[in-house]
């Protein structure tokens, strides 16, 4: 893996296996701590970062384009924390954006039984939905969507879009 996320305090490990070893540190959910494992010069290092910080940077990476490089991020804090929602939203959104529709209508289920008045999750599932031509589902979901923030105006046009895509 390579990563340009880390900052901070690092970590020295002469292989994969004790990297892995190397657990995440938790205070709370504001202040809960990850180390993203970096290769610099054949060597892989972790340092220790602020979870919400990494976060930030895996957007950074999904604003760039670097989707596979973000998924694997994604990947990565999921299998300390299998739970973590806010990862799962940029999960989900990485897979929107490579077009992988049935694998984000998937994670965006999954945040909406965590959260059912997530409005990312509606508004992701309702893409995936009118992608995969389920203009029903689609239309059902930006309507919850529509509910939970009806002054969203990106809301406001999709929802007129299915409409329309479904009444022709």
């Amino acid at each position: 893996w390579t990563s340009p996320i880390c900052k901070s305090r690092h970590y020295k490990f002469t292989s994969p296996s004790a990297a892995s070893a190397f657990a995440f540190l938790i205070e709370s959910r504001d202040n809960s701590y990850v180390s993203p494992p970096c290769s610099v010069r054949g060597k892989l290092i972790v340092r220790r970062t602020a979870l919400h910080e990494y976060l930030s940077q895996i957007e950074g990476l999904l604003d760039e384009n670097r989707l596979p490089e973000a998924a694997a991020h994604c990947h990565f804090i999921l299998q300390q924390y299998p739970r973590h929602v806010d990862t799962y939203c940029l999960f989900g959104r990485d897979l929107l954006e490579q077009q992988l529709f049935d694998e984000a209508a998937d994670v965006f289920t999954r945040l909406l039984s965590a959260d059912p008045e997530d409005l990312i999750s509606h508004a992701g599932l309702a893409l995936a939905y009118s992608e995969n031509r389920d203009l029903q589902s689609a239309i059902w979901h930006m309507e919850r969507a529509f509910e939970i923030d009806p002054y969203n105006r990106a809301v406001q046009d999709e929802l007129r879009k299915l409409y329309i895509s479904r009444d022709g």
